[in-house]
């Protein structure tokens, strides 16, 4: 499975251009149809689903991009940038941003 992407990761590709095609990923002989309102998620992260790609990859995507942004978040507060009282209030937000990784894979495709 040849699926190329930015930032690294495997499972997605950002290109404006396939928003026609987003909907739906194959893998060798299953077809992911993605609800929109993941697809939005996902694209708001910088990923777009192809063809052959399955849940799994993007939100393996999607969690990569939490732990950097959470190791970030916390390299700042060591730094003195953040106030130890609010770091707290920062990590709900972030998490907020994230709340895809809340939501099981299965339910991110509609059924066949």
């Amino acid at each position: 499975m040849d699926v190329r992407c930015r930032r690294g990761f495997d499972a997605a590709h950002v290109n404006r251009g396939l928003r026609k095609r987003r909907g739906q990923c194959t893998v060798g002989t299953d077809v992911y149809t993605y609800h929109q309102q993941i697809l939005d998620e996902l694209a708001a992260h910088g990923l777009v689903p192809l063809a052959g790609t399955p849940p799994q990859q993007l939100r393996d995507a999607v969690r990569e991009l939490y732990k950097y942004e959470i190791r970030r978040l916390r390299a700042r507060l060591i730094a003195g940038h953040i106030l130890k009282k609010d770091y707290a209030g920062h990590v709900v937000s972030l998490r907020k941003r994230y709340w895809l990784l809340s939501v099981p894979t299965e339910l991110w495709t509609a059924k066949p």
